[in-house]
């Protein structure tokens, strides 16, 4: 007997007998299996059933799941949409050309070279880019912080009228394809350095170059990124170590630098005793003559010399300092100690002074010589003196005659003056008699309030007080 061709009643499709569900559509057959038994005999549930047709002819399906693994590949589809369109928004922002300027600037300004070195190139292939390449870079922003927004302000302009065409902010390139990507293009510096000695070493930034710059005495240092520099050459001479430095803006490029090593030969004038500075440090002491002769001593830029002694009153005191310049070579310098008389300010005063007390009449103004005027002591004594000899009857008239032996500082601002006085005394009563005495006397000066050197008078006297009589004779005639 030949089995009859059976059809799935869902949906059409041809059916084995032992099936238990379509394969097509997977409606199942029989509520026990593909099979019943009626009556001892085995039918097939769908046997020679028709299948069924909807209106329009075609088989009937079934409402088909959908399987797991497309439900996988919908999600993955949709997260990378959103990760597209998220990436794009981000990298349109952080490759945006003010973002990558300012990352640039930003490391400029916080010292952080290595994220610079990170952000540069160069077309010289001598130059390789660090961290410790870019640093006087960074130093010379951090100095001069004012050209860092004009930089800034450079680099959006497309590098148009640059501060500088040694650094420049242009696009190399595309990140992702689509965004613009720009790098700080460093162009590097060369510099000749030249000197005078030979066996001279050069240091740039602390870092020795060479311990010697050979018998042509001199170097080509490079290449550099722009910026600030500290360039040293160093050698002895007669045994001293000499050394000369300068710093360098090379921002804009490089020069030939000249740094010999100079010595001079000077001269200090000042008190016997007194120390001699240089730099702060203590060079010589000055001798009984006064001066303290410093030979081939090593010669720098800004090179400051300065005389500190013990004050009279026992204070140390220090003068203002001397700039030294190489037209001292082989002169004698005398520092200045600020408020402190000279010999001959001194002189002015007390010349003056006596002058005017010379046979002077009862009243006579003397305190425009004294610190407080009339107030002074030492001015209320002078008037005393020169009432005492006009009212003494053996005293017909006297004169004076100052000289200033020597000045010293005294304190801060002040000054003392030891001068000797000639006086002499006439009496004509007796025939002619004259009496000649000589005293010494002791001086402070001060500097009168408010003046300055072009006063006709800068200082003023602030006490006054004999100290000893030197000589006393008479002449009768």
């Amino acid at each position: 007997m030949s089995e009859e061709a059976s059809f799935c009643p869902n949906c059409g499709h041809r059916i084995n007998a032992n099936d238990e569900f379509c394969p097509n559509c997977g409606y199942k057959l029989t509520p026990s299996g593909s099979q019943a038994h009626r009556g001892g005999q085995h039918q097939t549930v769908a046997d020679n059933v028709p299948p069924r047709r909807t209106s329009n002819g075609n088989h009937p399906r079934g409402n088909k799941k959908m399987k797991p693994l497309t439900k996988v590949v919908w999600i993955v589809v949709v997260v990378l949409v959103v990760a597209l369109i998220g990436g794009y928004f981000f990298g349109r922002s952080y490759y945006s050309k003010t973002n990558q300027v300012d990352r640039v600037i930003s490391a400029m300004k916080n010292d952080q070279e290595k994220r610079l070195a990170g952000m540069a190139e160069t077309n010289d292939p001598n130059f390789k880019i660090s961290g410790a390449a870019m640093k006087p870079t960074i130093n010379y922003y951090a100095s001069n912080k004012d050209q860092l927004s004009k930089l800034r302000s450079q680099f959006m302009r497309d590098n148009d009228s640059p501060v500088t065409d040694n650094l420049q902010f242009k696009q190399d390139g595309n990140a992702w394809l689509i965004f613009p990507r720009y790098k700080l293009m460093v162009k590097p510096v060369y510099s000749n350095v030249s000197t005078n000695l030979n066996g001279v070493s050069l240091s740039v930034n602390g870092k020795q170059v060479t311990s010697n710059m050979g018998a042509q005495k001199s170097k080509k240092i490079g290449p550099l990124a722009p910026g600030l520099y500290n360039i040293t050459t160093s050698g002895k001479v007669n045994g001293r170590e000499l050394h000369n430095n300068g710093q360098f803006n090379w921002i804009d490029g490089a020069s030939s630098v000249s740094l010999p090593l100079r010595i001079i030969t000077f001269t200090v004038k000042g008190q016997p005793g007194s120390d001699v500075l240089i730099q702060n440090k203590k060079v010589g002491t000055i001798g009984d003559n006064g001066n303290l002769k410093l030979s081939n001593y090593p010669f720098s830029t800004n090179m400051n010399v300065q005389v500190q002694m013990k004050g009279k009153s026992g204070k140390l005191i220090a003068s203002k300092p001397y700039s030294l310049k190489e037209t001292d070579d082989n002169n004698t310098i005398e520092p200045k100690f600020d408020g402190i008389a000279t010999k001959d300010q001194a002189d002015q005063v007390l010349h003056g002074l006596w002058t005017d007390a010379s046979g002077a009449d009862n009243g006579v103004d003397l305190s425009k010589y004294f610190d407080g005027g009339n107030d002074n002591p030492a001015c209320q004594d002078m008037l005393k003196m020169v009432k005492s000899y006009n009212d003494n009857d053996k005293i017909d008239t006297f004169d004076t005659e100052e000289t200033t032996d020597s000045v010293a500082p005294y304190d801060s601002g002040e000054t003392q003056v030891t001068y000797h006085v000639d006086y002499t005394f006439y009496n004509d009563d007796n025939g002619v008699s004259v009496h000649h005495q000589t005293f010494e006397y002791n001086a402070i000066l001060v500097k009168k309030p408010g003046s300055d050197n072009s006063d006709a008078l800068p200082f003023v006297i602030k006490s006054n007080q004999s100290t000893k009589k030197v000589s006393d004779s008479t002449d009768n005639s």
